[in-house]
């Protein structure tokens, strides 16, 4: 009986101690809510902010208590109070007369300015990346659609045999949508903080649809990271300052509008809007716990005028759940993208692309141990995660498909079967590679297939490969070349085996034989290249013969390190104007050919390095962190009629650091050294460009041969501003430009020792520690969306024949 009274009276006593205290705080004299009045009780150690109407609620502890009360421009209070007092209470603030100049200025503080300071205070406890490890399961899935259908695209021959594809169609806010491809993946993502290391498992990952790359890679966790907490979020390559960023009070308007309550979490709801037009930021509202300050959910917008091609809408919505005290995930994810990319003449959009992503995490797990040796691959795709059959999928999914992902599915399955589609599906593939399919083959390139220069006259170029339908692992190539002015045939193939193993590993034998511009920037590949000939200024006459086989091994490895090797014989041929002599006593002797065989070792380090992969080629999107490139080149004199020895040392980093909303910079620091006494088309021949095609490594108002050396240092800086200027220029905005600016120089040496083996040539020059080559220049992007056009300033050596001071020249660019 004792044991139950106690019982009862420690429970009666929780109870009471748990009640709430509520109540209203008014103005003394206008009798007047005062909105988002400070309460704090002292014992209890609570506090809450008072809604727009001036009410709260606190939790009592204790059944005495002392409640502090205090707004800006009033007198504070403090009230004792008792639990049997009543719990609704009425309290009243007197204004304060006192104006100095510190109580004006803090008369104007918006209230929704102390939310956004505690959450600032408390982003280290509560941003998932301030742990020191973590790991779950996340499914994705990504939806495309085509909509806003009209009659006239349904009339359209382009789908005449497509009629079957009608059924599947949609209809969403009246308009009429075609769901067309779904991407899903369950992957196993990890975290660790320090040394900073991620890593993604892929269990299963599939793409229906039609697809010219591999998205296998880019459908789960590590490319697609929207974290609230981070002060900026790339989104299409542009640095978008976060609501709640360290200064972000600067960009943002805030508001507080109330109290709420999000799956029984007590929040602050706040709404943030865009300060200026032009301003990379978001609209949106979030909701914070008015306990720990973390965020619950948020939901951000594009507003209108911002500065990104087709893009006409997004948002993003996050609902956060707390794992452990003060440890706070993203459970789930919706990203909504519309694009504008079709329109008639009239200028008036026939159809938008829709993409949805959906994104949900479970099994979270915090602060697991795990050796680091277990992050060192970044992606690690399964050899089975592609061949999950319909059940298998079922059984993984974190909630089932719905009618129109099940839909696309089977639409799919008949558009692949479709003997128009296959066509389609063929040029597409042809705009994108250069290449026609033809099963096992394809031909091509429609990019190279004609040039002309001062040997060749009108060259021919056609190529073949095989394709994947041939081998995922193997590719062999051949090409042929013949112009009509020499009549000669060139040629060259080659072979690349890609080993099954989870880093990438490519074994390549190659030879050719054909007619090349050395000093030739490699964005341009080689003369073959089309633009080369319709964008070149002069003729193309300073050409070599390149007899060349080569054997090189390509080797990525776990830890953020990529490695190629290889071994490589070449002889040159001197053509026309590139005419090979050297000076023998009194004689001046024509050489014909020079011959070298070279050892090369290079080693990059590639921390978080992207790239968009086919089966063997792949483009770098870079990364945020420095790419650093170390390379040794080892000539051996006497190997299959080798006639130098040599040494070569190339470094270079490469680095596109953010500035957040001052756009992007991007500088590239190189320089080399070379031991030993070679001809000159050995040594190192600085890259020009004779062309109005600009050129990012080239030095763009540099003749072909114009400089060359054996020892050199250069640096190439260029600041992308993106919309930071423009963006803030009424009668520009609209036309949505960007600035752009940045300068060339490069500095070295040459010893006329080289001239025992070969003279330089008299189109030639020597460079200097002390007169750098230089040039400058400013321009603008973003016309017509997909061109830079650049104003170039040669800065020196402006005394050597045949050069351009000045410059206009314009590259096709793909951003967003």
């Amino acid at each position: 009986m004792k044991i139950l009274l106690t019982c009862l009276i420690v429970i009666s006593t929780s109870l009471s101690y748990g009640q709430y205290l509520t109540g209203i705080v008014l103005d003394s004299i206008w009798n007047e809510p005062i909105p988002f009045a400070k309460l704090y009780l002292e014992k209890s150690e609570t506090s809450a902010i008072a809604n727009v109407n001036g009410e709260f609620h606190l939790k009592i502890l204790y059944g005495t208590d002392v409640l502090q009360v205090s707004s800006i421009g009033y007198e504070p209070r403090k009230i004792t109070f008792s639990k049997n007092e009543t719990d609704t209470i009425l309290i009243k603030l007197s204004p304060n007369t006192t104006l100095n100049e510190v109580e004006v200025i803090a008369s104007k503080t918006n209230p929704a300015f102390e939310i956004l300071k505690r959450i600032h205070e408390n982003a280290k406890l509560n941003n998932p990346d301030a742990l020191d490890a973590y790991e779950y399961e996340a499914y994705n899935t990504i939806q495309f659609n085509l909509s806003n259908i009209n009659e006239k695209f349904e009339d359209r021959a382009l789908i005449k045999n497509f009629d079957f594809i009608v059924d599947y169609m949609d209809t969403m806010n009246g308009k009429k949508t075609l769901p067309f491809m779904f991407t899903e993946s369950v992957s196993n993502y990890y975290y660790h903080k320090t040394p900073a290391l991620k890593k993604e498992e892929m269990i299963a990952s599939r793409v229906t649809g039609f697809s010219i790359i591999s998205l296998d890679k880019y459908t789960g966790e590590l490319f697609q990271k929207f974290n609230i907490y981070d002060n900026f979020i790339d989104i299409f390559n542009m640095d978008f300052m976060s609501p709640i960023a360290l200064g972000s009070r600067g960009f943002y308007d805030y508001t507080l509008m109330g109290r709420d309550t999000v799956n029984g979490e007590p929040c602050f709801y706040m709404k943030f809007n865009q300060k200026r037009k032009g301003d990379a930021t978001f609209n949106g509202e979030f909701w914070v716990s008015d306990a720990s300050y973390a965020i619950v959910k948020v939901s951000a917008t594009l507003p209108d005028a911002i500065n990104i091609n087709y893009v006409s809408f997004l948002k993003i919505t996050q609902h956060y759940t707390e794992v452990e005290k003060q440890a706070w995930f993203v459970e789930n994810e919706d990203l909504e993208i519309h694009f504008k990319v079709l329109n008639d003449v009239k200028k008036a959009y026939l159809m938008d692309l829709k993409v949805y992503k959906n994104t949900s995490r479970k099994n979270i797990k915090v602060n697991p141990v795990r050796p680091l040796s277990f992050y060192v691959a970044d992606v690690v795709l399964n050899d089975s995660s592609k061949f999950y059959s319909n059940e298998q999928w079922a059984a993984i999914r974190h909630q089932p498909l719905d009618t129109v992902e099940e839909g696309i599915i089977e639409m799919v399955d008949s558009l692949e079967q479709n003997p128009t589609f296959k066509l389609y599906k063929k040029i597409s593939y042809l705009g994108y590679t250069g290449f026609w399919q033809m099963g096992p083959i394809e031909l091509g390139s429609i990019y190279s297939l004609y040039q002309n220069n001062t040997v060749e006259g009108n060259r021919i170029f056609l190529s073949a490969r095989t394709s994947n339908k041939f081998s995922r692992n193997h590719e062999i190539s051949a090409y042929g070349i013949y112009g009509d002015l020499d009549k000669q045939f060139k040629y060259g193939g080659s072979y690349r085996w890609k080993f099954k193993h989870p880093n990438r590993e490519i074994l390549r034998f190659a030879y050719k034989k054909k007619i090349e511009q050395l000093s030739l920037s490699p964005t341009l590949g080689d003369i073959g290249n089309a633009f080369s000939t319709l964008l070149s200024v002069g003729d193309i006459d300073k050409l070599t013969m390149v007899d060349q086989f080569s054997v090189g091994f390509d080797k990525d490895y776990a830890f953020d390190m990529r490695t190629f090797s290889a071994v490589q014989w070449k002889k040159f041929t001197a053509l026309q104007a590139s005419d090979y002599q050297r000076v023998s006593g009194l004689d001046t002797l024509r050489i014909n050919t020079i011959t070298s065989f070279e050892i090369r070792n290079q080693i990059m380090y590639t921390k978080d390095e992207k790239f968009i992969s086919g089966s063997f080629d792949r483009i770098s999107l870079g990364s945020k962190y420095p790419i650093i490139s170390l390379t040794h080149t080892l000539g051996i004199k006497s190997i299959l009629g080798s006639q130098y020895n040599f040494n070569r040392l190339d470094f270079i980093v490469d680095h596109r650091p953010k500035l957040g909303v001052f756009g992007r910079l991007g500088y590239t620091l190189y320089a080399g050294k070379i031991f030993g006494t070679l001809p000159y088309p050995f040594l190192n021949v600085h890259e020009g460009n004779q062309s109005f095609y600009l050129q990012q490594s080239s030095m763009n108002l540099l003749r072909y041969y114009e400089f060359i050396s054996d020892t050199w240092i250069g640096l190439n800086v260029e600041h992308r501003l993106q919309g930071f200027i423009m963006d803030r220029i009424p009668l520009v905005r609209k036309a949505k430009l960007r600035l752009v600016y940045g300068g060339k120089m490069v500095i070295g040496t040459l010893s006329n020792k080289h001239e025992s083996e070969m003279l330089f040539p008299s189109f030639s020059n020597t460079l200097s520690f002390s007169k750098p080559y230089a040039e400058v220049s400013v321009g603008v992007e973003n016309v017509l969306k997909f061109i830079r056009i650049d104003a170039i300033w040669r800065l020196t050596y402006l005394n050597h024949q045949d050069i351009t001071k000045f410059g206009v020249k314009f590259v096709f660019t793909g951003d967003f």
